[in-house]
């Protein structure tokens, strides 16, 4: 087997030796002590468990040689260095600087790219080593300078070893960080100061010692030497802040175990959780997360709140040191420091800058300490908002916060204040904006106005019923979704009173669903694919000529109810939709069935191009009444009427295009296109030339095209109409929402009726929510196609079997 299951892992984890493992593990293991054997050897070398205390130690006799092997495959999958084993890495003479060296070394000499580092791994090289992706690039075409043929081949290749730099960067440390005395040898301690040797002295007289108990300049020598390392103490009853991340280096990710859990607490931690809380959260020991807070805070990724009372070294105060203080900005209302690097060298940059606001803000850590973190609205997002801000290039900080919201997978309410006064500052360069980068201007600018309107607003109320102007978190729905089902539901319950999507979500990623807090979008992922726009069509028997068809099937001809379209909407499924001319979109769609089913919908009539009518518009809801057309309100009216959806307690938009006029009529039952009917699909017996123009064109009328719940970024004054909603009414208020509950709950139960019955299944008898939200299930694939059509007759859904 290549790995071990998440059963037979957990049984590892928790020591279980062979002789106790149940008789059905055992099984699955071929009954096989030797397999387990493999396995525990597997595990604890990839999760780099500690030898003594763990059930490596009695399937692996020799503790030197165990160690040797996982530092080896560490190093050749270019993982993280064991920081929580630096007591056993250090007696075998493995620095950080040694190991990252080595490392670097290996990649060069075999022309891997810099991208091969994993995220983590490469952001610690760059911690210690000072290698980033220029520096790699430098160094890579030294080692290629001599290459070549004539008098350069009298010179050799210029070592590797000579290029690598030959100590340590000076890193940055905080002064509760505890320092340790290495591997010192009589020579080591003849080459030192004698401030130096003080400091030596006193770390071996009083181990344990804090950093700032000692001179900073000592220390940082004694460190660059190797002589001293460091712990990141972090307990079960600390808790830590997430600013946003700086320098940090995206490659690619790894997938390793350590990796895992450091994503996955990025996505749960917030400044109230304790660490005993967010063991209990993520499902994992409390000495594991501690080590993996403890190595995010090493790399600079979060801040300790409930800082040691500590009385710390006169050198910690120095004037150079106070000068940096200077050159710090501390926003004390979320303790997040950021480097103002307009007047800092790049030696100043390796310092420890945030080491010295403990003098200034300790009083205000206290506090922080005792803060307790009330319920908040969750902006639900995905990486399409993420791509528009970093490939924007707007402004220069607007890319850290991108990075934080794409890696982290949220961007919390203590650093909105920074993230909209970054948006704020791209106004500046508008008339600059055209092309692509207009539409990455305008959803930063309706992204800072939202975010503006919605946060801190006396006028929110939220589900408790008060109006305690609750702060916005922003939530990457990928970062949610890789989290079990079980923790991603208690990090929403425990931390947000509402979610809001925003509008539309792409259909290449499934929509965080919930039942508890509610959520104002897609409230099962059915609501967010292909289905339910058939259901609406089906309910309301109005809407565009609509074909999805399953993987396997073919197009001979495109049918010609799309015929009379210059443009079509395709979408291929677990893809966003694109327009597609009709007259070259046969071969596309076939290709796509190979692989996946295709959605088609009419979209863009010739008549509309030909007598300049508007193709597509939108309609807000909820409004008043006096801003919409009659022929709206009669919309809004069958919507909540036939399709039971509830456009008064929640929010979001509906998408219009223009079709040909019929008359709407009740749902019919769902049943086989005869031959007669997929002859009229297929084949045009009138043969009349359907792109013609003509002197009396077909009347035309707006029908729906789609519904979606949500906020919307990509047009302004749509999104100033919803946000308007959400500010001047109780639309967040508990017993509105409790109803937008109940109406979804009716929805989603009638919905996936309709699915079962498309794909001729029986009705589902007592349809869960709550279950089919927490089984996280993939959407139902159509089994066959499924047409809906309201222009060649009466509208209604019919099967077409192959």
């Amino acid at each position: 087997m290549n790995g071990p299951s998440a059963i037979v892992e957990k049984f590892i984890k928790c020591n279980t030796p062979w002789t106790l493992l149940p008789d059905e593990v055992r099984a699955s293991l071929s009954n096989s002590e030797i397999e387990y054997s493999k396995l525990v050897k597997s595990l604890s070398t990839k999760c780099q468990m500690r030898y003594k205390g763990n059930l490596v130690q009695h399937v692996y006799r020799d503790e030197k040689a165990y160690y040797k092997h996982m530092v080896d495959h560490c190093n050749e999958n270019l993982m993280l260095y064991p920081y929580h084993l630096s007591d056993i890495m250090i007696a075998m003479r493995i620095t950080p600087f040694i190991y990252y060296s080595t490392m670097v070394k290996t990649i060069m000499a075999n022309d891997r790219s810099y991208d091969s580092l994993p995220n983590f791994t490469a952001v610690d090289c760059l911690r210690v080593l000072g290698i980033g992706r220029n520096q790699y690039i430098d160094l890579m075409n030294q080692t290629r300078v001599n290459k070549g043929s004539g008098f350069n081949k009298l010179f050799k290749k210029r070592p590797l070893v000579d290029l690598l730099p030959k100590v340590p960067l000076e890193i940055k440390m905080e002064f509760w960080w505890v320092a340790r005395v290495g591997v010192v040898t009589e020579e080591d301690v003849r080459r030192c100061s004698e401030s130096e040797k003080d400091t030596l002295d006193y770390l071996i007289d009083n181990p344990g010692s804090l950093c700032g108990a000692v001179d900073l300049t000592s220390l940082r020598r004694l460190y660059v030497k190797g002589l001293v390392y460091f712990d990141v103490p972090i307990v079960s009853d600390d808790t830590v802040s997430l600013p946003p991340l700086d320098n940090f280096v995206m490659n690619r990710t790894l997938g390793d175990e350590i990796e895992n859990l450091i994503y996955q607490v990025f996505q749960v931690l917030d400044k109230a959780t304790s660490m005993k809380e967010l063991s209990i959260m993520i499902g994992t020991e409390v000495s594991v997360v501690t080590n993996i807070v403890s190595l995010m805070c090493r790399l600079g990724f979060c801040r300790k709140h409930n800082l040691p009372k500590v009385d710390v070294h006169s050198s910690w105060n120095s004037p150079q040191d106070r000068k940096a203080t200077l050159k710090t900005v501390i926003d004390f209302d979320k303790m997040d420091v950021v480097d103002d690097l307009f007047d800092v060298s790049p030696m100043d940059s390796q310092s420890d800058l945030s080491d010295i606001k403990q003098p200034l803000a300790r009083e205000l850590e206290q506090q922080i300490q005792h803060e307790e973190l009330s319920p908040r609205l969750g902006f639900l997002f995905d990486s399409t908002l993420t791509a528009f801000l970093m490939m924007g290039n707007l402004t220069t900080g607007l890319k850290t916060h991108a990075v934080t919201m794409f890696e982290v997978g949220k961007l919390s309410d203590e650093s909105m204040d920074s993230f909209i006064s970054e948006l704020g500052k791209i106004s500046l360069n508008e008339e600059e904006q055209e092309g692509e980068a207009q539409r990455y201007f305008d959803h930063a600018q309706i992204l800072h106005s939202t975010l503006q309107a919605i946060r801190r607003n006396d006028k929110v109320v939220t589900p408790h019923g008060d109006c305690s102007s609750p702060g916005v978190d922003l939530l990457r729905c990928e970062s949610l979704l890789t989290l079990d089902a079980s923790i991603c539901h208690r990090l929403l319950q425990k931390n947000y009173s509402v979610l809001i999507s925003m509008a539309p979500l792409s259909q290449e990623v499934s929509p965080v669903a919930s039942y508890s807090p509610y959520h104002i979008g897609p409230f099962i992922p059915e609501m967010n694919s292909p289905w339910f726009k058939l259901f609406i069509y089906h309910k309301l028997g109005s809407g565009p000529p609509s074909l999805l068809m399953n993987r396997g099937f073919r197009l001979k001809s495109l049918p010609v109810v799309f015929q009379r379209y210059e443009k079509i909407l395709v979408t291929c499924w677990g893809h966003d939709p694109l327009l597609v001319s009709t007259s070259s979109c046969l071969l596309m769609l076939n290709d796509a069935l190979c692989n996946m089913s295709v959605f088609i919908q009419g979209h863009t009539l010739y008549a509309s191009l030909e007598h300049s009518h508007p193709v597509s518009r939108h309609v807000v809801f909820p409004t008043k009444p006096e801003s919409n057309s009659d022929a709206d309100d009669k919309l809004l009216s069958s919507l909540r009427e036939n399709c039971k959806l509830d456009i008064e307690n929640g929010f979001g938009f509906i998408t219009l295009v223009r079709n040909t006029h019929t008359s709407s009529i009740p749902e019919r039952e769902i049943t086989d296109a005869t031959a007669s009917e997929l002859n009229e699909y297929v084949n045009d017996a009138s043969g009349e030339d359907l792109t013609d123009d003509t002197e009396c064109p077909p009347p035309m009328e707006w029908k729906i095209l789609d519904f979606s719940y949500g906020l919307p970024l990509f047009d302004r004054s749509v999104n100033e109409a919803v946000c308007d909603t959400i500010i001047n009414t109780d639309i967040l208020s508990a017993a509105r929402q409790h109803c937008f509950l109940q109406a979804n709950m009716c929805v989603a139960s009638e919905l996936m009726d309709f699915i079962e019955m498309c794909n001729e299944n029986s009705p589902l008898a007592n349809f869960d929510c709550e279950a089919h939200i927490s089984s996280r299930q993939s959407v139902a694939l159509p089994k066959h196609a499924v047409i809906f059509d309201c222009n060649s007759g009466p509208p209604c859904i019919k099967l077409w079997k192959v």
